[in-house]
Order: C-alpha cells, then sequence, then structure tokens
C-alpha cells in the first residue's frame, strides 16, 4: 500500500532511499534544508564505488597509526587530542569492535557487491551522464610490510566465498604499470606491488545526485527546505550531518542521533584538478590524458584518485575534530603534494580545496532501523556512502 515518505536528506543515500522509495510506489517528498542536492558529504568526494575498499577499519594498526600521528598536522589520520567526551566514547567503542574485524568486513563487502549492482541498474536504466569510468581500482603498496598486510585483507575478502570478489587480484609493479601507463610516470617509482580489481568503477557522486534527482522531480517527487508537519507520513533519516529543527521532525536534531546511533562526524578532505587533458602544440594534435583513468588506491597515504572527464579528484585522510567543516591548508598541501609527485604531468594551476564531514559509527556499519514512532533511520555510511547507498536504500523502504 502507498505511503506518505518523507526522506531527510538529499545526499547520495537519501536521493537514493527516495528513488527506492518513489520505484516501490510511495509519494515521496525529499527534505533538504539546503534545497539543493549533495551539498555536504556528496559534494566532492572520492567517488569510487569500490567494494575493494570495504575493509572496516577497526584494527590495532589504524590505532597505533592514529596514536603515532597524533601530533603530525600533516598526517593522513590525525586526532584533535581536546577533550570531547563523544569523541573518546565513541574511539573506545571502536577498540571494542576490533574482535569483529572479520565479520564486519565481510558483511560490507556482500552490501558493497549488492549496492554496487544496484547502482549500475540505475545508471543504465535512466542513461544517466555521471562520468563514469568502469577501469578498475589499483591499490598500490610502498613496502613489503604493507602488501602483506594486504594480501591479508584479499584473503578476509576471499572467505566471503562470493565469486565477484575472488578477482580482486594481486600484480606486480610492471603488471600494474601494464594497467595504468600513466603510473609509470611516478607513481610506480617507490610502489612494490599492489591489487587490481576490475569490477569496481568511479563516478562523479555530485553530478549522480543531480541527475538522480531530475529523475524524480520528472516523476513526481518534490524536494523542499522545509516540509509541513504530516502525522500520518514515514520519515526516513538519511544524514547524520545536518541539523534538523520544526515539528516535522519527531527527533529532537541531530545530537539525538549522534549520540542514539553512536555517530561521529570523520572529516575527510579532497582537491579538484580542473584541465587535465594535455593541450597540443599543433591543433592536429590529439590531446593526451594527464591523470590516470584507472583509480588508484594509495593505502598507505590514505589516499584514492577518480578522473571524471577533464577533472581529476584526489581525496584522503580521516579527521577527528567535531563538527569543524574548515578547509585546512596544511591538510590540503599532502593531497596536491602526492599528485606533484606521483603524476607529474597533471597541470596544478585550477584546484579547488574541499572538506565534508563523514558519519561513522564504531563498527563501521550503517544502521538501517525502525523506530520505535514507525519512522525509519538509515545513517552511519562514514567513507562508503556511495558504495553502500543502494543496499541500505533498499533495506530502508522494506520497513515502511
Amino acid at each position: 500500500m502507498a505511503k506518505d515518505v518523507i526522506v531527510h536528506g538529499a545526499g547520495i543515500v537519501g536521493l537514493v532511499t527516495a528513488y527506492t522509495a518513489m520505484k516501490a510506489g510511495h509519494n515521496v517528498i525529499i527534505h533538504e534544508p539546503h534545497g539543493l542536492p549533495a551539498m555536504e558529504t556528496s559534494y566532492a568526494n572520492g567517488g569510487q564505488c569500490s567494494v575493494s575498499n570495504a575493509e572496516v577499519w577497526n584494527s590495532w594498526a589504524s590505532v597505533m597509526k592514529g596514536i603515532k600521528w597524533m601530533t603530525k598536522g600533516d598526517a593522513p589520520l590525525l586526532i584533535n587530542p581536546a577533550f570531547d567526551w563523544h569523541k573518546y566514547e565513541w574511539l573506545a567503542r571502536f577498540m571494542t569492535n576490533i574482535k569483529d574485524y572479520e565479520r564486519n568486513t565481510q558483511d560490507t563487502v556482500r552490501m558493497a557487491i549488492r549496492s554496487r549492482d544496484l547502482l549500475e541498474r540505475i545508471i543504465y536504466n535512466h542513461s544517466l551522464n555521471v562520468h563514469q569510468e568502469t577501469r578498475g581500482v589499483m591499490h598500490v603498496y610502498r613496502s613489503e610490510q604493507a602488501l602483506d598486510a594486504a594480501r591479508k585483507v584479499n584473503e578476509v575478502y576471499k572467505s566471503t566465498g562470493l565469486p565477484s570478489i575472488q578477482r580482486r587480484t594481486e600484480y606486480d609493479t610492471q603488471a600494474l604499470g601494464r594497467i595504468e601507463p600513466i603510473a609509470k610516470d611516478g607513481l610506480l617509482d617507490d610502489v612494490v606491488g599492489g591489487f587490481y580489481y576490475a569490477d569496481d568503477w568511479t563516478a562523479d557522486v555530485n553530478k549522480f545526485c543531480h541527475e538522480l534527482l531530475r529523475v524524480m522531480i520528472n516523476q513526481g517527487v518534490e524536494i523542499h527546505k522545509t516540509v509541513a508537519d504530516n502525522k500520518s507520513a514515514v520519515h526516513i533519516y538519511c544524514t547524520g550531518v545536518a541539523r534538523y529543527s520544526g515539528p516535522y521532525c519527531p527527533v529532537r536534531g541531530t545530537t539525538d542521533f549522534v549520540r542514539e546511533y553512536m555517530i561521529y562526524p570523520v572529516k575527510g578532505y579532497s582537491i579538484t584538478v580542473d584541465n587535465i587533458w594535455d593541450n597540443p602544440l599543433r591543433p592536429s594534435e590529439k590531446p593526451v590524458m594527464t591523470a590516470p583513468s584507472v583509480s588508484i588506491l594509495d593505502d598507505e597515504n590514505e589516499i584514492v584518485s577518480s578522473s571524471y572527464d577533464d577533472r581529476f579528484r584526489v581525496a584522503g585522510t580521516a579527521e577527528f575534530n567535531g563538527w569543524n567543516k574548515d578547509i585546512r591548508m596544511d591538510r590540503i598541501e599532502p593531497l596536491i603534494q602526492w599528485v606533484r609527485t606521483n603524476f607529474p604531468r597533471v597541470p596544478l594551476s585550477k584546484i579547488t580545496p574541499w572538506a565534508g564531514l563523514r558519519p561513522m559509527r564504531p563498527n563501521m556499519l550503517p544502521i538501517v532501523e525502525k523506530r520505535k514512532d514507525g519512522n525509519i533511520v538509515n545513517l552511519g555510511h562514514g567513507h562508503l556512502g556511495w558504495t553502500l547507498s543502494a543496499v541500505t536504500a533498499e533495506q530502508a523502504v522494506a520497513l515502511i
């Protein structure tokens, strides 16, 4: 039976949830305080739809890195040591989930594969122009110790028994260079090996959100900055980083979500480099791509890269610094330096920096749950919002 459904949040999770509810026959309204889609976490993220990056972060290695890097301003993982009860409670619960690392990683991989298939179907069915690049994701490692750790992660992936993830394969440096020749320009100089997974892909998440909203508006879905109170409607909350107010919200503000579901806003940064095609000296010459079309994941530096037509997106870092969304140049500079070192032909004359908050739970798994009041939450996707959005949308709509 068709219901009135109000989806709160027009990021990737909210919009795919709204789309899934619409396809199920419900009457959908999207509530987005910005009035526009993808204005927060989905604005300029890394863009990887990446089953091969579905490993949860709960490990003692991650904890030791956080401690080691605590005083290093440009570290890939940075924790502001200033006291904040919620932050330290989150970190304590993060450590209690280390024992469930293998099971939670397997669960995330299973969800990611299902979600990736659903997202591909949406893109195909509506011919969405989202700058999708289907050349896979390459993981590179700069030490034998890191490569050996990656082999152990790969065994966890394989233990799911799913045929799709079995194709994640280890390659030596020469083979990686054949997969992505541009990587020979600098990236592979100190790389000892890596893994490649052809089934993963990248796309512009912001573009996807705008394109998907256009499809929904054409089918009668509305988006509003505020929505009237509708006591018969089912509310689905799909953001953990915006603040709600007003009678239409049956839960008093996001802080209730944050505490109840133990969500922390882990900040990530990105840069977008424009005009990455090398302009030829003569008009008759064909322009040359200066950035890799294969998506790169530099695990040790916690950096991912994706190419969108004439733009190159480089994203990374995890910063535990509360609700602060300031763009710190000491956090942006390592991303610029990473491009300069690994892909020296990429022109760096036009760079757009960005920072956004990723709502994470201590076990690194999203929460999809029906509340006692009949409303639904779909929260806490962290760095895998794009990758997991379609499967959690499916789960949320099933609860209506």
